[in-house]
């Protein structure tokens, strides 16, 4: 009989082991499924970023040959004088630009240090611009071995076309807009045109010439021919999507998203044991749990089968050992109650490692609850959690009062009639860093610091309701200005320019939005201050100390400042509608012998 319970007692504990190795199996796969989606999901949401930063850079490019454009459509000698040429020149060196050439009606280039004529009315960029639309093009460079991009924008003097000025660099330039290293730095892109031929690539790029090319090697049961054809016919179309192929016996997912800049494409590739090198820590932790749990088993059969022989050393010490694989996970793990104030119910040292502080020195600020060291937009996140899987980016505050950006994943179980959490997160702060200051230089003003024009556009009427519609929108314009950059030179120009924006920051006050809208133009927008006695005592301040720090070789250029202001509420509380005004009353200024200041008059 003893035998026979015995071998029954046997048989229960080879069903349990079975159904906790297949539990823990599909358990994995199923988070594997999930992060992999995540991975997805993540890769499409890195190429919109990298696409948004190289068509800002597109752009501002556009932005800054613009003003070159105006600035010798404004002068009077030939659009490719030596003078021209030589500021192109001086340009070229204190820009990204590698070569800054204008390109007379019939097609001509003109260029300092050009060994001979070089016509290309037969260009695309070319063509364009005699219709009034610049452009950019990426050519083979004349060693054949680089790719050049080629921006080209026309030159206008009264209303008229009088030629065009192109800007040429690398297309290597755009390399490091989309190669910030994600996913352990094994994922790599390419801009490829819409026939898939390679336009830059970052360094782990390995296709030869042309992506689609290479995607015809790979051709197998699992990537057809049929889904190669497919893939081209979605980037002539410019439909975006992914695919999956194996190449020397790995497997990879490539994303590819048109860039919105001529047929270009943005390919992002990833092998597909990145969900794995991401997710090790959870499946290695379900093995290590499975491993334990089945330990702890083992040990509870011991005890029953030989109970007179096990003693409460041991099992201790089992319960010491599955607590020391807990500990040493090395994400942060926290695991706490859905009820008031977040009651922690257990953590590791991870855990008190990312919060800078140790566990009594924890206990001690916060007691032992989640909810104080959490931002106020993140708790009612947590506190509205529901049973399952879930992953979310929040704010934590560590011991030193920093917070910190966390990427956590979240399981939801009932037990006990509470719902209990398991949230194991990471530290991507820097991550969050690098993205914001990415974003940041794309509405930054590169001369002087000040917003730009596209930041103005995009912020300028949210600035105006924050301050209840009540302000003073002010265009500065430098008066002279041309004297400087004709007697001087440009880079002296640049110099005055960033003299002014110096002065502008020392008088307004840090809350006023100041930028600069191109040229010699500039922008401020004064919060909550509507009478004109106050606004004029500001202006004349600002005029003062301009004409205070202006250097001695600077005084012979008659340099002064023209400034049209437009008040709100009664001129108007949107941006479009201020601009206009405040421009009116800055023409009045000039025409009023400059060096004055307008208010808008109906």
């Amino acid at each position: 009989m003893q035998k026979k319970k015995r071998w029954i007692t046997v048989g229960i504990l080879i069903l349990a082991i079975g159904f906790i190795i297949g539990a823990s199996f599909f358990y994995a796969v199923y988070i594997y499924d999930i992060l992999e989606n995540e991975t997805n999901a993540y890769a499409q949401e890195l190429a919109q970023q990298s696409i948004k930063l190289i068509n800002e850079r597109v752009n501002n490019d556009y932005l800054y040959l613009e003003g070159i454009a105006d600035s010798i459509g404004g002068q009077k000698t030939l659009v490719y004088s030596e003078r021209v040429l030589d500021i192109l020149e001086q340009k070229s060196q204190i820009t990204r630009f590698t070569k800054l050439a204008v390109v007379d009606l019939d097609g001509n280039m003109y260029y300092n240090g050009m060994e001979q004529q070089r016509n290309v009315k037969d260009r695309d960029y070319f063509k364009k611009a005699m219709q009034g639309e610049s452009s950019v093009e990426s050519l083979v460079g004349t060693d054949s071995s680089r790719r050049m991009m080629v921006i080209s924008v026309p030159i206008y003097r009264e209303r008229e076309i009088k030629g065009v000025l192109l800007g040429q660099y690398t297309m290597d330039q755009l390399e490091y807009l989309m190669s910030i290293r994600y996913f352990n730095g094994e994922g790599y892109n390419y801009i490829t045109d819409s026939s898939g031929e390679i336009l830059v690539r970052t360094e782990q790029g390995d296709a030869k010439e042309n992506v689609l090319e290479d995607l015809e090697k790979v051709i197998s049961k699992e990537f057809t021919r049929q889904d190669l054809q497919d893939l081209a016919e979605h980037m002539k179309k410019k439909d975006n999507g992914s695919i999956r192929y194996q190449k020397k016996g790995e497997e990879y997912t490539l994303e590819y998203t048109a860039v919105g800049i001529n047929d270009w494409y943005l390919l992002l590739v990833i092998p597909c044991n990145v969900v794995d090198a991401k997710t090790r820590d959870v499946i290695d932790g379900t093995a290590l749990y499975c491993v334990s749990v089945l330990l702890v088993l083992g040990l509870m059969v011991f005890v029953m089968l030989n109970s007179r022989r096990m003693t409460h050393n041991k099992i201790k010490q089992a319960y010491e050992n599955i607590r020391s694989i807990y500990r040493t996970v090395p994400s942060a793990i926290v695991r706490f109650r859905l009820d008031e104030n977040l009651p922690i119910l257990d953590s590791n040292d991870g855990f008190y490692q990312f919060m800078e502080c140790s566990a009594s020195e924890y206990q001690e600020k916060y007691g032992s609850f989640l909810w104080p060291v959490l931002e106020s937009g993140d708790r009612e996140w947590f506190q509205n959690l529901k049973e399952g899987l879930v992953s979310r980016e929040f704010l934590i505050r560590c011991g030193n009062k920093q917070s910190k950006w966390s990427y956590g994943n979240f399981d939801v179980q009932r037990q006990e009639g509470y719902l209990v959490v398991q949230c194991a997160f990471i530290d991507i702060s820097r991550q969050k860093q690098q993205l914001s200051e990415a974003v940041k230089s794309a509405f930054s003003d590169s001369l002087t610091g000040l917003k730009n024009k596209r930041a103005l556009e995009r912020e300028m009427d949210t600035v105006i309701e924050e301050s209840g519609n009540a302000g003073a929108f002010l265009i500065l314009d430098l008066d002279n200005f041309k004297n400087v950059n004709d007697t001087c030179g440009h880079p002296q120009g640049d110099r005055v320019l960033q003299l002014f924006a110096a002065c502008m920051k020392n008088t307004f006050r840090g809350d006023d939005f100041t930028g600069r809208m191109g040229g010699d133009e500039f922008v401020v927008f004064m919060r909550n201050v509507n009478e004109r006695q106050k606004i004029s005592r500001k202006t004349e301040q600002l005029m003062e100390n301009f004409q205070s720090s202006l250097p001695e070789e600077f005084k012979g250029c008659s340099l002064s400042v023209s400034i049209g202001i437009a008040v709100a509420p009664d001129d108007g509380t949107t941006f479009p509608v201020l601009y206009r005004k405040s421009d009116k009353a800055l023409y009045e200024a000039k025409k009023h012998g400059k060096d004055q200041v307008c208010f808008y008059e109906e």
